[in-house]
């Protein structure tokens, strides 16, 4: 009765070990296809540091606005509807346009998450009076953003990867962005007990804005690098669609 049971242990065990061996090996093939697109690096490098930083800052919200004085309870509530609205409405914006650079979306969407997080801390530490209208506008402004660097990055990596190589992709994507989820409130506890909570905003803020700047100057040689990968990859999901077409 033994040898039977230590058989199939044996059999789950290699097949467990083939399961590893698979994903590691999807994984580094995403990897290694991304790495020679500079559009895919680069849209991913923005798309994790934008996320990083939501994280970050979403899980310290609530205590930012404690700072405030006479602070509506609801306050927290509506600042997360706004920003849910402003994915919805970027969502819904780009959804009616058939071409657009997604590069310089994503660069003003990280660009506005720095403006709306980093405008919001220092009316915070000013305790400007009316917090009940400002505080969901920029929070409205940040989650427009958010939308202008999440889903343009998305629709570009569909069209510009090959259809056997999108589980791979999008793996190393999502590996990145689960990542950037579980660091980010981590990250952002850590940096609020050791410069304080408006420092702390204030610090990633301007990392962001930096970051705009630096994206911008990359701009011609990423697009540039891209075409040229683009026209040597002829079995993306946007030329099969147009061969279709």
């Amino acid at each position: 009765m033994l040898l039977p049971a230590t058989a199939k242990e044996s059999s789950n065990n290699r097949q467990e070990g083939k399961q590893d061996s698979s994903l590691k090996t999807d994984l580094q093939e995403g990897i290694t296809f991304i790495r020679q697109s500079s559009y895919l690096l680069y849209g991913l490098f923005l798309l994790g540091i934008s996320l990083l930083i939501l994280q970050l800052s979403d899980s310290q919200i609530i205590i930012l606005l404690r700072e405030l004085t006479n602070v509506s309870p609801d306050l927290f509530g509506y600042a997360v509807t706004s920003s849910g609205l402003g994915m919805l409405i970027t969502g819904v914006f780009l959804s009616r346009k058939t071409e657009y650079n997604a590069y310089m979306y994503m660069c003003f969407g990280v660009l506005g998450i720095g403006t709306g997080f980093g405008v919001m801390a220092v009316l915070t530490y000013f305790n400007l009076s009316l917090s009940i209208i400002w505080v969901p506008f920029l929070a409205l402004i940040v989650g427009i953003s958010a939308g202008f660097v999440f889903i343009p990055f998305q629709a570009a990596v569909q069209e510009k990867t090959p259809v056997h190589m999108t589980g791979r992709v999008f793996g190393v994507i999502n590996s990145t962005m689960t990542t950037a989820t579980i660091i980010g409130p981590l990250a952002g506890g850590a940096l609020a007990t050791v410069i304080g909570i408006i420092p702390s905003f204030v610090v990633t803020s301007s990392l962001l804005i930096f970051l705009f700047f630096i994206s911008v100057l990359f701009r011609n040689k990423v697009e540039q690098e891209d075409e040229h990968v683009t026209e040597s990859q002829p079995g993306t999901q946007g030329a099969a669609s147009r061969q279709i077409n």
